[in-house]
């Protein structure tokens, strides 16, 4: 396997661009103005090189491209390496090159689901740089009005999606102590009303909560919430129906 950098070659030399279509590794693209760079990686070198020099897409050099035109440019291949090593090297390459066309130091594929490679490229780029959000950019986050069609569209993308363990355990920590708005408990409130339990997930809730101990603090809170509301006979059927068989499994278990 060929490991070595190459010569810097011309944006239209189209003939070296061919001999590398089939090439793994990481490439680099010099603006022949500017001196910016840009740093990439692919199992088809040769192929993405042409998908660049079209200016295809919405990132720095691709934009750069669009500006400056094509033969503005030179390109090189960094180092030759096998597509599962691909995330790695074309990392240690953005640390040493500091490349200024990288869209948040990493360009990865827009829309669509991402691939295996580019997953790895973002957990391992996402790692190796945590990001830190200033004061400004969190109220702007936090006040952003998120359209409906967004809730749908991000709704649809989670549904039946399992969560490991250690993501749930990362949920709860996050959001122990959080104060929540009676907007926000409201809104709670609407979006499980009329929703089917299953009896296996009523079971699991039951489960999860056995031997909780509950402070007199959280207990108060419970109290006066329900202080003055009006239960509907349904409600206390209900109610009347799942004391009476939590009785029962307590005899069962007893027996």
């Amino acid at each position: 396997m060929k490991t070595g950098a190459t010569k810097l070659f011309f944006s239209g030399d189209d003939a070296n661009r061919h001999l590398f279509m089939n090439s793994s590794g990481v490439y680099l693209i010099v603006s022949l103005l500017s001196k910016k760079s840009y740093v990439g990686s692919s199992k088809s070198i040769g192929q993405r090189l042409c998908v660049h020099f079209r200016g295809v897409g919405g990132t720095g050099i691709a934009n750069a491209v669009k500006k400056h035109g094509k033969f503005s440019f030179g390109w090189k291949i960094l180092e030759f390496c096998d597509p599962i090593h691909l995330p790695k090297i074309e990392a240690l390459w953005m640390e040493k090159i500091k490349p200024e066309y990288n869209c948040s130091k990493l360009t990865f594929s827009a829309g669509g689901n991402h691939s295996e490679e580019t997953i790895a490229k973002m957990k391992l780029f996402h790692a190796l740089h945590p990001r830190k959000h200033s004061e400004e950019t969190k109220t702007k986050l936090s006040n952003k009005v998120v359209s409906n069609a967004t809730k749908i569209l991000i709704g649809s993308y989670h549904k039946g999606k399992k969560i490991s363990d250690s993501h749930k355990a990362a949920i709860s920590f996050a959001n122990k102590g959080r104060p929540l708005s009676e907007e926000t408990k409201k809104k709670m409130s609407m979006a499980q009303k009329g929703k089917f339990v299953s009896e296996e997930t009523r079971r699991k809730m039951s489960e999860s909560k056995k031997g909780r101990l509950i402070s007199d603090k959280t207990r108060a809170k419970m109290s006066s919430s329900q202080k003055g509301r009006i239960v509907s006979n349904k409600t206390k059927k209900k109610i009347s129906e799942t004391l009476k068989r939590i009785f029962r499994e307590k005899k069962l278990c007893q027996s």
